[in-house]
């Protein structure tokens, strides 16, 4: 995997791409993480700016306030461990330092060093100052020793006991170290992600030598306290970036935008809303294969459904047949018709689609289901994804009448453009026909956050009818019925809903809703699209 570092890294030259662009600094603009997108996919590493709830994928290694979008995935074990650290019970070696940054414009080292020997905590002798190259310092007693612009500070603290400082990552660095840590902030900001991670604090801008003196008045408490911060083991952030896979697209999958709100992050996928054309996806950066193998009808199924594709496929034709009838009401009867199945798998539809007097067509990427298909039922069908599809090669016609895909869309990577296909595939007043899960079914809306979670990693994109109507009318399509469909009273969030009266209640009540977590929509083609 090639990574690309802007924090670190000069801009590359044009056309050149990475996997990932590593975005490491306090805060990015929505239109800079626009610009860099065109060099790869952003990870943003305890990113703080507007572009945090667009960044394709995030990893907080400091504790940030709840307010605050979540990331991908957040841990203090992420910071840099010291090679060299003091043992457990390792004697005192009564020196301090105090390091406020490479420039420190609120002048927090005068302040924390005129606290420490006013009163009385230690000598100038046992203090160090870390000096900075853009750091500016009133004077200090000349006996208070000054590290300059130190390039191994971390692997220094060991020798000290305490570090005062404000809240970033030498703090975690240092209780890495095995050292105590006391810290002095320059804004309310600081001491709420102070206050949040659990560190000692003594003030904003101004030292509170109350506190100050409560807290080193007990050594071994203060030291306990700190250790406690310090993480049992290190996590790695190469592993971390190593270990995510490059998603097959960064933006929305139908209209191409890329400043879209994040609505759902996990370990390995996010999940955006479309700010343009309302659409749903993921962005799976998961190691998982994807494969629509002999084991996805049949093991995988039996351990969703509790039965095989093929011990469900009556089941699956009753359905079918409910489907033709719709297609039916809408002025479009199967006979005589051409009509793809796209993603037909063992065929249920074409079976009924058949008996109904259509002409039918099948298409899938499944060899078992492909091979059933013709050997067993005697329909054509053909081993082919939508996007290798060529209609006259391979089935010796030019259009169809009617496309339809039962569980398919969602399972489709490059959307628009295969909805732009299915366009030239049918003629004026031909009909696509689809069905999904519902994100507005009673799942997706007592726990959007489960319901996420629980997507399949193939699913790329989450639909609802009013999310369909908008997306199809881009492609040319007008929206004539949407049956809400896979009612699951025990899905609602009440006790006992699943049995008695309660259940008939709910049932009636999902349907008068539209509360159903899957549904149907049947469309026709209005226009045809700009070539």
């Amino acid at each position: 995997m090639e990574l690309f570092d802007r924090h670190f890294a000069d801009e590359p030259g044009a056309g050149e791409r990475w996997d990932l662009v590593v975005v490491d600094r306090r805060a990015t603009g929505s239109d800079e993480l626009v610009r860099l997108s065109r060099l790869g996919t952003p990870i943003g590493i305890d990113e703080g700016g507007e572009a945090r709830e667009m960044m394709p994928y995030l990893i907080d290694t400091l504790p940030l306030p709840a307010r605050l979008p979540r990331a991908n995935c957040s841990s203090s074990a992420y910071q840099a461990r010291p090679a060299r650290r003091r043992a457990p019970g390792e004697a005192a070696s009564g020196k301090v330092i105090v390091s406020f940054g490479g420039e420190d414009p609120g002048g927090l080292s005068s302040k924390m060093i005129t606290a420490l020997l006013e009163g009385n905590f230690f000598t100038a002798e046992q203090i160090t100052l870390v000096v900075g190259p853009l750091f500016h310092c009133e004077s200090l007693p000349r006996d208070v020793a000054r590290l300059d612009a130190p390039s191994d500070l971390r692997e220094r603290l060991h020798e000290f006991d305490i570090l005062f400082t404000s809240f970033g990552r030498t703090a975690y660095e240092a209780v890495n170290a095995g050292i105590s840590v006391v810290l002095f902030n320059p804004s309310r900001y600081h001491r709420t992600l102070s206050r949040i991670a659990g560190f000692p604090e003594i003030g904003v801008r101004r030292v509170r030598r109350r506190r100050l003196r409560r807290i080193l008045s007990d050594r071994d408490e203060l030291r306990s306290r700190c250790s406690r911060l310090a993480p049992e083991h290190q996590e790695s952030i190469s592993d971390r970036l190593e270990g995510l896979e490059v998603p097959l697209f960064d933006r929305c999958p139908v209209c191409g935008e890329n400043k879209n709100m994040a609505i759902g992050r996990f370990p390995d996928r996010s999940f955006f809303r479309c700010r343009r054309c309302s659409m749903v996806y993921e962005l799976d950066f998961s190691k998982g294969q994807r494969r629509y193998d002999k084991a996805y009808f049949f093991e995988d199924y039996r351990a969703q459904y509790g039965r095989t594709y093929l011990e469900d496929f009556d089941s699956i034709r009753d359905h079918a047949a409910g489907r033709i009838a719709r297609l039916r009401a809408i002025g479009t009867p199967v006979a005589d018709k051409r009509v793809l199945d796209v993603g037909c798998a063992f065929g249920p539809f074409l079976v009924e689609a058949s008996r109904a007097g259509g002409r039918v067509l099948g298409i899938d990427v499944a060899h078992d289901a492909v091979e059933y298909v013709r050997n067993n039922l005697g329909l054509p069908c053909e081993r082919l994804s939508l996007e290798d599809l060529d209609l006259d090669a391979t089935f010796g016609t030019d259009t169809v009448d009617i496309v339809t895909m039962w569980y398919v869309i969602e399972h489709l990577p490059q959307l628009g453009r295969m909805l732009a296909k299915i366009n030239t595939l049918l003629p004026l007043g031909g009909v696509f026909a689809f069905s999904t899960p519902n994100l507005h079914g009673i799942s997706g809306r007592s726990n959007p956050q489960k319901f996420l979670a629980n997507s399949p990693y193939d699913h790329f994109t989450l639909w609802d009818p009013r999310i369909a109507r908008r997306v199809l009318r881009l492609y040319g399509f007008q929206v004539r019925e949407v049956q809400i469909t896979g009612h699951h009273p025990e899905r609602f969030p009440v006790v006992g809903a699943a049995a008695g009266w309660r259940y008939s209640l709910l049932r009636r009540y999902s349907v008068l809703a539209r509360l159903g977590d899957t549904f149907e929509c049947y469309t026709v083609k209005v226009s045809e699209l700009d070539r």
